[in-house]
């Protein structure tokens, strides 16, 4: 049977999928957030990670349906679950000022933040070799939002596959960024990464890959930095 029936569309990547699901089904979306307040009855520190976001009404509106069901399940307001908005799109690279006024926190996607941006299909058989984080562009974007979310007190992480690697975590660690998922198998290498590179050579790498303007200028800076620290460790 058929739980979740989706249109059939000619690029569902750029279709009702994510939030937008969520917002033309608001009484699954009900549902689950009752759950999720019932949970937060229970544990501490449950949040709420909205993704695809890319208009403010739709934060706006999981808000308060978030807000009537803790108050449903009679949940103090100071264990309400934090809510927060996945940053996949390009146009939030814009309005993390906007963003932030409205939710507790925001988490990069990279893998869909990265096709986006570049407009390419990650698993495309014909243009799946353009997909890369270490395009200059996406670079840069990733230095943006970092330094807008800095300027607004906007706490920020970082989710997807970049940062189980070595020069990605890297990557991420020299714009800024401190809390990084990371895939468990990968996680002791990106500790002893990160944990090995010091402060004045970030600040080097930072400088030195938001001025490259290939894919191959940043993955070299990222790979000579990574040699220094552990030869293993580079592409």
């Amino acid at each position: 049977p058929v739980y979740l029936p989706f249109p059939k569309e000619d690029n569902p990547l750029l279709g009702l999928r994510s939030i937008r699901h969520s917002m033309q089904n608001l009484d699954l979306l009900r549902g689950q957030l009752r759950a999720v307040t019932l949970t937060a009855k229970e544990f501490p520190n449950v949040r709420v990670l909205l993704p695809m976001i890319t208009h403010l009404w739709e934060l706006e509106t999981a808000r308060d349906l978030l807000q009537q069901a803790a108050k449903e399940v009679d949940l103090p307001p100071d264990r309400w679950p934090k809510l927060g908005v996945m940053i996949e799109t390009p146009s939030l690279i814009y309005e993390i000022d906007t963003y932030s006024k409205f939710a507790d926190f925001g988490s990069i996607g990279t893998n869909d933040f990265v096709q986006y941006l570049l407009a390419v299909d990650r698993y495309s058989e014909t243009v799946g070799h353009l997909y890369t984080p270490f395009h200059p562009g996406v670079v840069r974007a990733l230095a943006s939002i970092q330094t807008q979310a800095k300027r607004y007190d906007f706490p920020i992480s970082v989710c997807g596959e970049l940062a189980s690697q070595p020069a990605g975590a890297l990557m991420l660690a020299a714009l800024g960024y401190r809390a990084l998922s990371i895939a468990p198998g990968a996680a002791q290498t990106i500790r002893y990464t990160l944990g090995s590179i010091d402060r004045k050579d970030l600040a080097t790498v930072r400088q030195r890959i938001l001025a490259a303007r290939t894919v191959g200028d940043v993955r070299q800076m990222l790979n000579e930095c990574l040699r220094r620290v552990d030869p293993r460790l580079a592409e």
